[in-house]
């Protein structure tokens, strides 16, 4: 059998927790997306280092910082630009949690939930199901 190495782009999300919810955000009527959920994050940039690059894109969607904590779910996928896409999601808090959220342009609104609440909305990629479903194990047998 031959060796194939994995080539593509890295994705990062942030599992952002408050008092047992986690945020999600809506993508926005202007976005290619419209309407469909997500996790806050995004790609990776070349060189950048991971952490840094999950507090950039956290701050350009939603205006917050984050405390990042450990890896809860990984995945590979392809994305909506037809690319191989690796997944990291790391369990996260916000820095100041009372702050408001500003809101990029394809970024409708940001909404707190369980994630079985979450496992009802319709979201950007299909994979973000079986990880939500790990994760859910992993909160329900643990501590977050």
């Amino acid at each position: 059998m031959k060796e194939e190495h994995f080539y593509g782009q890295v994705t990062q999300k942030a599992l952002i927790e408050r008092e047992g919810k986690f945020l999600f955000q809506q993508r926005s009527k202007e976005s290619s997306m419209a309407g469909l959920w997500d996790l806050p994050g995004g790609r990776l940039n070349e060189g950048e280092d991971p952490h840094g690059g999950l507090r950039r894109e956290v701050f350009e969607e939603l205006g917050v910082d984050i405390h990042i904590g450990n890896p809860m779910a990984t995945g590979v996928f392809t994305n909506r630009s037809h690319a191989p896409t690796f997944l990291v999601v790391y369990q996260s808090l916000l820095v100041h949690p009372d702050v408001a959220f500003l809101f990029e342009s394809n970024v409708e609104r940001a909404e707190w939930y369980s994630i079985e609440e979450a496992l009802q909305l319709p979201m950007i990629y299909e994979v973000y199901t079986n990880f939500l479903k790990d994760i859910q194990n992993k909160i329900s047998t643990s501590k977050f």
